[in-house]
């Protein structure tokens, strides 16, 4: 009866051992594609920030061409005044 016993109580420890073992593998995974998110949302966060530094580049291009327009409007705005006198 003790060999009989202690032969269950193996198979228990057996059978919760291979169901620990199965739980540890699924918690493995599960980091692993939490993980490769992370990977995944770090190299979009860097490649937004690409995107908004050449925004911002261009919009500071867009600015100074703005000006230099201002000041080519107003030399031919003097032009033709002197043609009107």
């Amino acid at each position: 009866m003790d060999a009989h016993r202690f032969h269950t109580l193996l198979a228990e420890f057996n059978a919760s051992f291979e169901e620990l073992n199965s739980t540890i593998s699924n918690v493995v995974t599960v980091v692993e594609q939490v993980t490769n998110s992370m990977e995944k949302s770090a190299h979009s966060v860097e490649a937004i920030t690409e995107q908004s530094r050449i925004i911002a580049d261009n919009n500071q291009q867009i600015a100074s061409i703005s000006e230099r327009n201002v000041a080519l409007t107003q030399t031919m705005e003097e032009i033709v005044h002197r043609f009107k006198m």
